[in-house]
């Protein structure tokens, strides 16, 4: 709940969300504000879409996090290394290891250079995948 109070308090209009992130945050809450992020002009810095992404990850909805980290690629929102270290670990936590790896291609054609997050994520998933 904090991670997406933090994004919103860059929004002018910080009030009228806040009533509704008082309770319990849950998933459609999160997907409401991408849509609304992604269709601000200037968009948001990557900075509020990766605690986004951060919050509904720790909400253990891995699948929901690599389909906001999808939308971010194909709609050319700003992607960075901490961005494909969450897509990456949301992966391996599906047992998708294989798919971690290929976005860690998708690191070399973005030019994004893997940190230790993203390899940890990966012998994570190696350790874990079945």
């Amino acid at each position: 709940m904090l991670l997406i109070y933090l994004v919103l308090s860059t929004y002018s209009n910080v009030s009228s969300y806040r009533s509704m992130f008082e309770k319990d945050t849950n998933l459609n809450d999160g997907m409401n504000l991408f849509h609304e992020m992604s269709h601000r002009r200037p968009l948001p810095s990557v900075v509020k879409f990766n605690q986004l992404l951060t919050a509904v990850t720790k909400m253990k909805h891995f699948s929901s996090s690599l389909d906001l980290f999808n939308q971010m690629c194909s709609l050319g929102l700003p992607v960075n290394e901490y961005s494909m270290s969450i897509a990456i670990k949301c992966c391996c936590q599906l047992y998708r290891t294989k798919d971690g790896f290929a976005l860690l291609g998708c690191c070399f054609r973005r030019a994004i250079a893997p940190d230790v997050y993203i390899f940890s994520a990966l012998l994570d998933g190696l350790v874990i995948d079945p």
